[in-house]
């Protein structure tokens, strides 16, 4: 659990009794929180789980497995027998058997002693465990256990409806290991909406696909992610260079700043997760070629030849230029609205406003542009 998390959860338990409800006491903790970060007060008695947590953030930045790593998590351990992070750590002196057994028994132990009657991410109390889990899949990933992982992924969008932890594009990996058309195929057409106009879903089932076999949508999702995102020819240009280093360079800077999607960091997030297969002569080759293949003037003016394709482009940007409710957010909290299915003013009649307030990646800022541009919320039931 980070701080912030860890924090939110302490104030609720000592001053919730103090607010109606606690969506409320979470509203007035992020406002003095937000308040205490702009003046350099400290926010909140500082105690040993506090201390325990600056152990950890300090074993984090040390090399996975090394002595030092190792003693701070222990350390931070008999301060806060319960701490998640500090008994994964600990796990890293073990083999890789050893690791993920133990590393499963406490997800399953964990899971348990869970007491919240909903386990999905804007339940502060439940990150920890919803990271561990996270964690056991990363480790069957590491181990090419593809088949482990996605069972551990189907659990945790089940549990995290709304997806926080971008689950779903581990899971798009996994079937392009597996190359599991039929599986991406079904739950690429899940959502179409939110999945269509993604380019971390679009290209997962082109590779899926090219894979396979399955040559005629190989080209079709080739054409929607053309349609998506502008920054995909700038990708094929850099292809042609036919240097692997500056593709490599790109995926390393894609990892830092700021996050926009349908963007070339976006795509080059997707390619790191895709596996080996999107490094092969043969995709590259296929992708230039397919590219070649298009008609110039497409290429120049962006125009899609393809009736499927003008359709899905003018949908797309249809769903994508930010309506009236949205105007003036941020691209990261314009996303993190449309993937709750928040876009339209009718749409934020069906949540109240602490419920809005409350979801993660929505912060003061963007409250008080939604209500500048209009936006009336849910009322509230009085008790």
């Amino acid at each position: 659990m980070d701080e912030f998390a860890q924090k939110a959860v302490k104030f609720i338990e000592e001053y919730g009794d103090n607010y109606p409800s606690d969506e409320e006491a979470l509203q007035a903790f992020v406002a003095q929180w937000n308040q205490a970060l702009a003046t350099g007060e400290s926010f909140l008695e500082e105690t040993v789980e506090d201390r325990a947590w600056e152990l950890l953030e300090e074993a984090m930045l040390e090399e996975e497995g090394s002595k030092k790593r190792l003693k701070l998590a222990r350390q931070a351990l008999e301060l806060d027998s319960d701490n998640l992070d500090a008994k994964q750590i600990l796990l890293e002196e073990l083999t890789p058997v050893e690791e993920l057994r133990e590393l499963k028994k406490l997800e399953r132990q964990t899971l348990e002693g869970l007491e919240a009657p909903e386990l999905g991410w804007p339940y502060l109390e439940n990150r920890p465990y919803l990271s561990l889990k996270y964690n056991l899949i990363i480790g069957y990933m590491k181990q090419s256990m593809y088949r482990q992982a996605e069972r551990e992924l189907k659990e945790i969008l089940l549990l995290d409806e709304n997806d926080h932890q971008g689950m779903r594009y581990e899971l798009m990996a996994v079937y392009t290991r597996l190359e599991d058309y039929e599986s991406a195929k079904s739950f690429f057409e899940k959502d179409e909406v939110a999945h269509h106009e993604d380019d971390q879903m679009v290209l997962p089932m082109l590779v899926v696909a090219l894979q396979t076999g399955h040559m005629m949508e190989a080209d079709f999702y080739f054409k929607m992610l053309y349609a998506l995102n502008p920054e995909f020819e700038h990708l094929l240009n850099l292809l042609k260079k036919k240097d692997p280093a500056v593709l490599q360079n790109q995926i390393k800077m894609s990892e830092v700043g700021f996050y926009q999607p349908n963007s070339m960091q976006s795509l080059l997030l997707a390619l790191s997760r895709l596996g080996d297969f999107v490094g092969t002569t043969y995709f590259i080759t296929w992708l230039l070629e397919t590219h070649d293949a298009m008609p110039k003037k497409a290429k120049k003016n962006g125009e899609r030849q393809d009736s499927q394709i003008i359709s899905l482009a003018r949908m797309l940007n249809q769903h994508l230029s930010p309506g009236e409710a949205l105007r003036g957010l941020s691209a990261s909290a314009e996303r993190i609205l449309r993937q709750k299915g928040l876009v339209d003013f009718k749409d934020f009649k069906k949540k109240t406003e602490e419920e809005v307030a409350a979801i993660s990646g929505i912060g003061k800022k963007s409250m008080e542009t939604l209500k500048k541009n209009g936006v009336i919320f849910k009322k509230k039931r009085k008790k």
